[in-house]
């Protein structure tokens, strides 16, 4: 992976606090944000992840967003999931964690997404 490619990226935070973390991005020279309930969506390279990860104050964690995609059932979530260019990220030999990918919001319980995506990256 190139280390200035550019990644979309996900700074979350507690409902409430999302203009506050827009803001503190925007004095840190990230200007085109998308904000929504508990995230807001910026782009950046590897380099930005950790200037985020040392500065930003009111931020609980910031990711790097795999792939985006609406599962209407199952199979949708096991097809969108298995299509994510692993390989790009994980060498063959390391294991996912399952429980990292429980950021995707749907109205299924939280066991099926564990057993749905546990099957796919395995």
């Amino acid at each position: 992976m190139n280390t200035s490619e550019p990644l979309t990226l996900v700074a979350t935070s507690a409902f409430g606090l999302e203009a506050v973390v827009s803001r503190e991005l925007k004095q840190l020279g990230y200007e085109e944000q998308t904000i929504e309930n508990g995230r807001i969506t910026f782009q950046g390279d590897l380099a930005a992840i950790c200037h985020c990860n040392l500065w930003l104050r009111s931020a609980d964690r910031v990711l790097i967003s795999l792939g985006e995609f609406t599962a209407l059932d199952f199979d949708d979530l096991f097809d969108e999931i298995r299509d994510i260019e692993w390989e790009r990220w994980l060498p063959p030999s390391r294991r996912f964690p399952e429980q990292a990918a429980l950021g995707i919001i749907t109205s299924y319980p939280e066991r099926c997404h564990q057993a749905t995506i546990r099957g796919v990256t395995r």
